[in-house]
């Protein structure tokens, strides 16, 4: 894994290499440091490479045990959200599916992926449109699958308390919108990509 994701990497590489940590995954041979050695590819890398690598990462999300795609959810949780784009946000919803699938380790875990959407649609939030709006798809998503039935409730109170205190209005009206659609809809299976 040094060699491909170590101090000489390159694009092609990144591209064509692709399937040998899947490979790895499923031997139960990809450890938590050959993750790292992924995710440390991209910093401080141009753009193009840092996007290579997170979908890369994405890529390889649906191989990994639920411990590892917590562990890189919690890498991915230490970016700014400012930073957050559509590749960012492709790899955030398949380790949340990945975990979600596979029953993370608790409930708060469970529901990572409920916090950091959150955050993302609020207003005081800086990320980019593009982030946010794919959080607002995720929320709704989320909303309607019936492994997540009981986080409508509490969704419903966070954007009952944003709308007493006058913050992100737009969003949590959006968002109660779509939880009052949830109630009337036909549960549906989690799809992964």
């Amino acid at each position: 894994m040094n060699h491909i994701y170590g101090d000489n990497l390159h694009p092609e590489i990144i591209r064509r290499a692709s399937e040998i940590p899947k490979f790895l995954s499923k031997r139960q041979q990809l450890t938590l440091e050959d993750l790292d050695l992924m995710w440390e590819a991209s910093s401080g890398k141009h753009e193009s490479v840092k996007h290579l690598m997170q979908q890369a990462l994405t890529d390889l999300s649906g191989s990994l045990v639920v411990e590892q795609a917590e562990y890189l959810y919690q890498k991915l949780r230490s970016l700014s959200f400012a930073d957050w784009d559509l590749v960012t946000m492709n790899l955030f919803r398949s380790l949340c599916l990945r975990c979600l699938n596979h029953g993370g380790t608790g409930d708060r875990e469970h529901y990572h992926g409920f916090d950091i959407a959150w955050d993302l649609v609020q207003d005081e939030t800086e990320t980019t449109e593009t982030a946010r709006e794919q959080a607002f798809l995720f929320v709704r998503d989320f909303l309607r699958w019936d492994v997540c039935q009981r986080v409508r409730e509490p969704m419903m109170t966070r954007c009952c308390q944003n709308l007493e205190q006058s913050k992100s209005i737009p969003s949590s009206l959006r968002i109660l919108q779509d939880a009052f659609c949830t109630y009337s809809a036909v549960p549906l299976l989690i799809q992964q990509y």
